[in-house]
């Protein structure tokens, strides 16, 4: 019975081709994005799941208040904090500290050797327990005890590729870092795999703690007044973190509360698990970039979606077809076939249908994923058939979408009555209203991805369109150095250095700072107008730069004047911006240049005032900013160019460097490419978006083209008789394709208010939103009538223009 059910299945999808393709492709469609999407999610919801530890490692994130109001929530705390808690709380097993070799350090290998020498960036301090927290894998070398020595250092297979020519070769050897918090000579204690990219860690060097706390900078602290540190602690198994989270505000008071009382400040102390911390978004000072869980959730609604339209389009294909299959229903049922054989019949071949259009997936899928880990920067790759989990979700689908896009039309097929069918050439094709109300959801799901996909679009052009404050084209930095001969003083170097550049017809200005727009700040603290209560001290950032930058990256000065270095109250005063005048309760520009501030134990004058602008994202509010002078930051030299040959420009300017900053690599980077990088996620999120829409429409025009040809042939004579009357092709046209317009214009009236909701409450994530006017809901409306009305005219115009003799012959 089973063999001739599937030899009659065989028969009637290769007898009607053109469907059964619309069918499995749509659902092939449908299916593969569902499981790039699932790998997409795996890999995001997979981040540091690979530590044997994961459970019971957590990261401590400190909550700042100054005067009762959020300044932040920080991932750093003191070198104090880890040891103090294993002392004072049993549930604590370990604790491990890493810190980030901020500016990164010059590295050469061999004891002399010159001849691998590259600025490195990705380098943490870690203590000797940071192997019994996260699960690495040692190429060479014992991790329990690599960096338990001084002076010892832990690479990647990738660095031991660059510094040496193996890995074995690596173990023993030694590299020279210079400039950094630590310089000498380290030796290589163990090599380990690249860590997996499914990581909240990202580094390719690992020092040991030992030698950071050497620094005279933390001899001579008490380990809690600079929170430069990472802390993590390993629970005991069985305890319970939020019961050690209720003890942590005696440990704030008991360490800092005196300290805070003074400042009239405040922090809390959370456990935050390693599992969640790459999808925790609007953390301050995070080691990398991290992921967003409501991203995550959007492309697996997005998934759904498109399957769900997949579905529905087999769901009214199928009832759409029951004209044709009413006759065999008819027959079997003559001849003894009962209801549930009948239903057993069409489901198997909604079965068969889904297994092929499955099949079919894996190999689109397989296709999609390479694109999709290019947009996100991550090396994707098809690894789920090995995996348990992927095969009970892949048999889930195949039965689900089995069932749901199989059930309906078995019911409708089998209720046939043979008499009725067996007595009349016509016969029903299942409820028109049911068939309504899925062609209805499928342009209201095809809707609302069309305007999510323009509000993002929009919103991501209006950021990077948006007036900045200052110029970024044609500037290019490169990074100071770090490497300073004995005896020569760093001002000395950049003032020889920057006359040289000024000489070249193609540079514009030179100036250097401490760190560049769109890379943070060098000191975020609290501030206050001179003779204010504590009380009202308020958050501001600074950062020190020359007298240069400001004409090199050409702010707007709206009152006061620049730094005139000569003059000693200019070397004791500052230049802010129009929101640090809000911030600070100022006044306006010309009443803040009368002013003095306190900043930190300085009192400081405020000598100009400049034009709010953006130093970090569109995406965030301004923020109160305060520019300190300095005669030469060494961190980043910015040099504004002028001129097209590029290549030539960049290949002087080494020359120069190289002459003037030896043992120094020339590294640098363009500052509207680096700028740009803010709006990375948001541009990531906005492609794929784009992408799966498209593809939901596609799947969704599949559809409606497949029953709009069904349509027209059960109104075939119809189109005949109208033609014969002297209708013409245009009138046929709009009275066919008007039915499947209502059902667009019914899916707007409802989805559109639902759209309308989410745009805002998306967009509210920004802090310069883009104004949603009526064409955010109009344009995609229009753009919906005008697929679909394309769609059907493409099939009603060959049916109206056909010979009408044609159609009647048979009457």
């Amino acid at each position: 019975m089973l063999f001739n059910n599937f030899k009659l299945i065989l028969r009637n999808l290769l007898k009607q081709k053109g469907f059964s393709l619309i069918n499995i492709l749509g659902l092939a469609i449908g299916i593969s994005v569902c499981l790039v999407i699932l790998q997409y999610v795996q890999f995001e919801l997979s981040y540091d799941n690979f530590h044997q530890n994961k459970d019971r490692v957590y990261r401590t994130i400190t909550s700042s208040y100054t005067n009762g109001e959020h300044r932040g929530d920080f991932p750093l705390s003191g070198y104090a904090q880890g040891p103090s808690m294993m002392q004072d709380y049993p549930e604590v097993e370990a604790y491990c500290r890493i810190h980030p070799q901020y500016g990164g350090a010059v590295v050469a290998s061999g004891k002399n050797s010159q001849e691998v020498l590259l600025h490195e960036e990705s380098m943490y301090y870690a203590d000797s327990t940071f192997f019994d927290f996260f699960t690495y894998t040692a190429e060479v070398g014992d991790l329990k005890t690599s960096l338990s020595t001084p002076m010892s250092i832990v690479i990647t297979r990738e660095m031991a590729n660059k510094y040496f020519r193996e890995d074995s070769e690596a173990l023993g050897e030694f590299l020279t870092l210079s400039g950094g918090w630590t310089e000498g000579l380290y030796t290589v204690t163990a090599v380990l795999e690249d860590p997996p990219e499914n990581s909240h860690l990202e580094f390719d060097f690992l020092l040991s703690m030992h030698d950071l706390l050497e620094n005279g900078q933390y001899q001579n602290g008490d380990g809690w007044g600079w929170s430069n540190f990472i802390t993590y602690i390993l629970l005991y198994q069985g305890s319970i973190p939020r019961d050690l989270e209720d003890k942590l505000p005696e440990f704030v008071t008991k360490y800092e509360g005196e300290n805070l009382a003074e400042t009239n400040s405040e922090y809390k102390i959370e456990l935050q698990p390693i599992i969640e911390i790459h999808l925790t978004s609007g953390l301050k000072e995070e080691l990398a970039s991290t992921g967003s869980s409501s991203t995550v959730y959007s492309f697996g609604i997005i998934a759904l979606f498109i399957l769900i339209i997949a579905w529905v389009n087999y769901i009214n294909l199928a009832t759409a077809r029951a004209p044709e299959r009413a006759r065999e229903v008819g027959i079997k049922k003559v001849v003894g076939a009962s209801k549930r054989q009948l239903i057993t019949q069409f489901l198997m071949e909604s079965v068969m249908i889904n297994v092929v259009a499955a099949i079919i997936a894996l190999f689109f899928a397989w296709l999609l994923l390479p694109v999709l880990g290019d947009m996100i920067g991550k090396t994707l790759t098809f690894q789920l058939l090995n995996d348990s989990t992927f095969w009970a979700v892949f048999i889930f689908i195949i039965f689900s979408g089995s069932m749901c896009s199989g059930l309906y039309p078995a019911f409708v097929l089998s209720s046939f009555r043979p008499a009725t069918i067996l007595k009349s050439s016509q016969s029903s094709s299942g409820s028109p209203f049911i068939r309504q109300v899925l062609v209805v959801f499928q342009f209201g799901a095809s809707l609302t991805l069309i305007a999510g996909t323009l509000t993002v679009y929009k919103q991501i052009t209006y950021m990077r369109d948006q007036d900045l404050g200052m110029t970024l084209d044609q500037v290019m930095v490169v990074n100071g150095p770090r490497v300073v001969a004995e005896g020569q003083k760093r001002g000395v170097i950049f003032s020889g250095f920057k006359n040289d550049l000024l000489q070249l017809p193609y540079v514009k200005n030179v100036a250097s700072s401490t760190t560049v727009p769109g890379g943070g700040f060098n000191w975020e603290s609290s501030f206050r107008k001179l003779g204010d209560d504590p009380e009202l001290e308020k958050p501001g950032n600074v950062t020190w730069v020359d007298t240069a930058f400001i004409s090199t990256y050409q702010f707007e000065l709206i009152a006061g004047h620049n730094w005139n270095l000569e003059s000693q109250t200019d070397q004791q005063s500052v230049i802010v911006n129009e929101t640090a005048l809000t911030t600070l309760g100022l006044g306006d520009a010309e009443n803040a240049l009368n002013e003095n501030i306190l900043m930190g134990d300085d009192t400081v004058g405020i000598i100009g005032v400049l034009k709010d602008f953006h130093w970090s994202s569109p995406k965030t509010a301004h923020e109160a900013v305060l520019l300190a002078p300095t005669p030469s930051a060494s961190r980043y030299y910015s040099i504004r160019l002028e001129g097209a040959d590029l290549r030539g420009s960049i290949a002087e300017i080494q020359r120069l460097y190289s002459e003037h900053l030896p043992g120094n690599p020339f590294d640098y980077f363009f500052m509207d490419d680096f700028f740009n990088k803010q709006y990375q996620a948001d541009m990531q999120f906005g492609k794929i978006f784009s992408i799966f829409s498209i593809l939901a429409v596609f799947v969704g025009c599949l559809g409606l083209f497949g029953l709009v040809s069904y349509t027209i042939v059960q109104k075939t004579k119809e189109i005949g008789i109208r033609k014969v009357l002297g209708a013409k092709v245009s009138d046929i046209v709009v009275r066919l394709s008007g039915q499947f317009m209502i059902l667009v214009i019914v899916s707007s009236v409802i989805v559109v208010p639902f759209v309308f909701w989410g745009m805002t409450k998306w967009l509210n994530g920004y802090a310069f939103p883009v104004s949603i006017g009526w064409e955010f809901v109009a344009f995609p409306v229009l753009i919906l009538l005008a697929i679909t009305f394309v769609t059907v005219s493409l099939q009603t115009v060959k049916a109206a223009i056909a010979d009408p003799v044609k159609s009647l012959r048979t009457e």
